[in-house]
């Protein structure tokens, strides 16, 4: 029997490259709109690992003031599945973040999985 997927939703970071102005967004403000779409999220890992590993994917991509999510890339993972982290990228690309203020910014954000017995 599969197990309950338990998604931890991680702290971000970012960083401005140096040819560009550094924009700012509210941490929280990016955080609401990964957790709008945990269920997106947890499913790409029940329907790619079956539930039944555990571990972190680090994704990081730029916002652009638009709010358009560009760039997103997996930077780091535990997890093994290639095809996880294609699952993640394609759905952060589609999501929509609040505009920063004075320029982009970049977004490092891990996303934690573990499988729960029922």
């Amino acid at each position: 029997m599969r197990g309950a997927a338990l998604l931890s939703l991680g702290l971000l970071a970012w960083s401005a490259l140096a040819d560009e102005r550094e924009g700012t967004l509210d941490p929280n403000a990016v955080a609401n709109v990964v957790g709008q779409h945990r269920a997106e999220v947890t499913g790409c890992f029940q329907r790619v690992v079956n539930g039944t590993r555990a571990g972190q994917v680090v994704l990081e991509w730029k916002i652009t003031l638009g709010g358009t999510p560009v760039g997103v890339r997996t930077r780091a993972s535990t997890m093994e599945s290639p095809e996880l982290e294609n699952c993640l990228t394609a759905l952060v690309t589609q999501w929509r973040f609040p505009s920063p203020k004075g320029g982009p910014v970049h977004v490092s954000y891990p996303f934690s999985f573990s499988s729960v017995d029922p």
